[in-house]
């Protein structure tokens, strides 16, 4: 069976793509979580303008909703 190679860039990557994957073993593949940038970025701007209509740095927003957050009764049956 075929095993991926260490990938170090995009470029190795996506050479690794073009090549004849049909011998490729997936068995060898993990299951991953991840956020796309995209999602990142809109949810920060969310935050800055919650932020800026408060008047304070986005840290301290962030810092505050977080707070009120963990006391709201019954936090641990979301």
């Amino acid at each position: 069976m075929k095993h991926i190679p260490k990938l170090t860039t995009d470029a190795d990557a996506e050479a690794f793509l073009e090549t004849d994957l049909s011998g490729l073993d997936f068995g060898q593949f993990q299951p991953m979580r991840f956020e796309i940038a995209q999602k990142e970025a809109v949810m920060l701007d969310a935050v800055r303008a919650e932020a800026q209509q408060e008047v304070v740095p986005h840290d301290r927003h962030v810092r505050a909703v977080s707070e009120a957050d963990l006391q709201t009764p019954n936090k641990g049956e979301r």
